[in-house]
């Protein structure tokens, strides 16, 4: 991520990395969805 710091934004930056953790945390949460779905019959 300091790579990253030195040939952009800060704001372009920490907005793609929120957006990130954000997709990242929604797939967890529908994942965990689907497993305990198909795990209680």
């Amino acid at each position: 991520m300091s790579l990253t710091l030195k040939f952009m934004p800060i704001g372009i930056v920490y907005a793609l990395w929120s957006g990130l953790g954000i997709v990242l945390i929604i797939t967890g949460v529908v994942v965990i969805q689907l497993f305990s779905k198909t795990a209680t019959h």
